[in-house]
């Protein structure tokens, strides 16, 4: 058995095989070696002690082999299975599945970040999905891997898809899967999670229609936020604000209103990142402000907080924003 019976990373794991037995040896003369991370190499070699403490650094799930020798020689062996959360979303996953059936905004902003940062399309580490909302309810999430993505401005159908499967993403959070929700609808795929009777987002999070130019950074110090602006602007700069938001939650950006627009939030072993914000339609045509949080949140879920460089962000952004608008489309159409 293994303790304590939820894992995060850097917690000290005891692993206690004293209930191992043999038919000719007694316990106290049995031999145990223990291969933690289960990659075929032992951490300890043998040892008269059947408990053993172990250290993850990173998250993920883990076969913990412990192998037992009598004093024939003879060796049996048991597998725990391990798994290790993060206490933040940060580092938690390290493979990406979309959903989505339209481009937001006429947008190809996802697969431009992706490539940015040498993410392929795949099923591996580092790598990424899209899946239509048909694959709601069949897709393959396993937490301490995915990183799931409701994206913005789909149309009603998706929605509709949407609702039904919302209890399984939330099991699979529960499990241990990150999700990020990009709730920016009523955009220019005209879908409505509300009018597909989505009442609140993980975690009993309420959302609100508020069309704001200007969001704040309300958690400079922070992992993802650090070294970023104080102000971002965009039109819109967020589409909706959170309500009922837990107590345990992280707030990284508020509107005008003092409202949250992104937050981030536990749920049983997973997290939750939630964003009011149309991220896709802000990096394309408003890359040096609003923009700059789309990949961003990518390199944070995925321990890669240094791509794009913070302190790089923080010292151009100035500059940029007191430069001439750029020509683009409306962002309401």
């Amino acid at each position: 058995k293994t303790s304590p019976s939820t894992v995060y990373v850097g917690d000290s794991v005891v692993f206690d095989a004293s209930s191992s037995y043999d038919v000719s040896t007694p316990l106290a003369q049995l031999s145990f070696r223990w291969d933690f991370n289960g990659d075929g190499v032992f951490d300890t070699g043998w040892s008269s002690t059947p408990i053993a403490t172990w250290s993850f650094p990173t998250v993920g799930i883990f076969n913990a082999t412990v192998q037992v020798m009598d004093q024939a020689g003879l060796i049996g062996a048991a597998v725990y299975r391990v798994v290790v959360n993060s206490r933040t979303a940060g580092g938690a996953a390290n493979h990406i599945v979309v959903f989505r059936d339209s481009l937001p905004w006429q947008t190809t902003a996802f697969e431009s970040v992706m490539t940015m940062h040498s993410y392929t399309a795949g099923l591996g580490i580092d790598q990424y999905e899209v899946l239509p909302s048909s694959s709601f309810i069949s897709a393959d999430l396993v937490p301490g891997r995915d990183m799931v993505i409701i994206m913005n401005d789909q149309n009603q159908s998706f929605y509709n898809a949407l609702a039904p499967a919302v209890p399984r993403i939330e099991r699979f959070v529960q499990n241990g899967g990150v999700l990020m929700w990009e709730a920016a609808d009523l955009g220019w795929n005209l879908g409505s999670m509300a009018s597909a009777g989505i009442a609140s987002l993980p975690g009993g999070v309420g959302f609100t229609a508020h069309y704001d130019t200007t969001n704040y950074n309300f958690d400079p110090t922070s992992t993802l936020m650090t070294g970023l602006p104080s102000v971002f602007t965009g039109t819109y700069a967020s589409h909706e604000y959170f309500t009922n938001v837990p107590l345990t939650a992280n707030v990284y950006m508020v509107n005008s209103l003092n409202e949250p627009t992104l937050l981030e939030h536990p749920e049983g072993s997973g997290w939750v990142l939630l964003t009011g914000q149309p991220l896709e339609y802000n990096y394309v045509y408003n890359p040096s402000s609003m923009g700059i949080i789309y990949p961003r949140l990518f390199d944070y879920v995925l321990g890669r907080i240094n791509s794009p460089d913070a302190q790089t962000a923080a010292a151009e952004a100035p500059k940029i924003l007191n430069a001439a608008p750029l020509v683009k489309p409306s962002h309401v159409q």
